[in-house]
C-alpha cells in the first residue's frame, strides 16, 4: 500500500491528442474521475496498476516512464536537425508574421463555452501534452492560438473563404451529428450543395492552413506542397463522396 500511495501522488502526463471538451460544472476537488463527465470511471488504483503493467510491474520505474511521456505536439528531439531558428516571416507568404491563428476556431470555442446565453472560457476544459484544465481565455494565449507566423492578409482576406468552408462544415456536423453515426458516406453535396468541389477544397484549404502553422510553430519548414495548396496553385482530386464509417474496404466515388 505504501508503494500504490507513493505511486498515486506521480503527475501521469497524457499522450492523448489535444482536445478541448465542454464541462458543464466545476471539477471536484480530491481524484478526478473522468475528464468533462465522460465515461471514464476507473479509480486511481486502477488507473496507478494500468501504468505500472506499462513499465514491467515496476512501481519505482512509474516516475521514469511518466517523465519520458511526451504531448502530441512536443518537439521530438529526432527532428532537432531540421530545425531553423525562429522566423518572424509569414510561411505563407513571406511578408511580415503579424497574425496568430486560432488553434481551435475562435466561433467553435465561443459556440462551445456558451451556456444559457453566457460565455464563459471555463466552461471548456482542455487536455494537453503541456496543459490540463479550464481555459481561461478563448481569444488569446498559447493554449487557443499558434504563435504568430502569418501576415494579416493571409490570416484574414486570403484564407476567408477556407474558413467560411470550415464553418458550413462544423454546421452540418452539428446539426447531423445523431446522424452521422450510421452514414457510410458523407456526400459532400450535402454539404455544400452545386458548388461541393470548390467547398471540399476550401475545406481542406483550411486543414493545410492549420497543418502549415503547426509545423512553422516548431521552427520547421513548410512542406512546398502544402504552401502551392494553401496558394491556390495546386488543387486536390474533387471527391464527390467520402467515407464515414467501413465494414470493409472502401473507397471514395467522384
Amino acid at each position: 500500500m505504501d508503494q500504490l500511495d507513493d505511486c498515486q501522488r506521480v503527475p501521469l502526463v497524457s499522450a492523448q491528442a489535444p482536445a478541448v471538451r465542454r464541462v458543464s460544472s466545476p471539477p471536484r476537488s480530491g481524484p478526478r474521475r473522468g475528464v468533462a463527465g465522460g465515461p471514464e470511471r476507473r479509480s486511481s488504483q486502477n488507473v496507478i496498476r494500468e501504468r505500472t503493467s506499462l513499465v514491467g510491474g515496476d512501481h519505482c520505474a512509474v516516475r521514469r516512464y511518466a517523465d519520458t511521456r511526451r504531448g502530441p505536439l512536443a518537439r521530438d528531439p529526432a527532428l532537432d536537425r531540421w530545425r531553423h531558428p525562429p522566423s518572424d516571416r509569414c510561411w505563407w507568404c513571406g511578408d511580415k508574421a503579424t497574425t496568430e491563428e486560432h488553434r481551435f476556431k475562435h466561433s467553435t470555442l465561443r459556440r462551445i463555452a456558451t451556456q444559457d446565453g453566457r460565455t464563459d472560457p471555463r466552461n471548456l476544459f482542455k487536455k494537453a501534452g503541456n496543459y490540463e484544465g479550464l481555459l481561461r481565455s478563448i481569444s488569446r494565449g498559447s493554449q487557443v492560438r499558434w504563435r504568430k507566423n502569418l501576415c494579416a492578409p493571409c490570416n484574414n482576406t486570403r484564407s476567408q473563404r477556407f474558413d467560411s468552408a470550415y464553418d458550413r462544415f462544423e454546421a452540418f456536423v452539428t446539426r447531423y451529428a445523431d446522424d452521422l453515426g450510421r452514414w457510410h458516406r458523407l456526400d459532400w453535396t450535402t454539404v455544400y450543395g452545386e458548388e461541393w468541389e470548390q467547398g471540399a477544397r476550401d475545406l481542406a484549404r483550411y486543414f493545410a492552413k492549420q497543418l502549415g502553422c503547426m509545423v512553422a510553430g516548431q521552427d520547421l519548414d513548410v512542406p512546398q506542397d502544402v504552401v502551392d495548396f494553401s496558394m491556390e496553385r495546386t488543387g486536390a482530386p474533387p471527391w464527390r463522396s467520402w467515407p464515414i464509417s467501413t465494414g470493409g474496404a472502401s473507397t471514395a466515388t467522384a
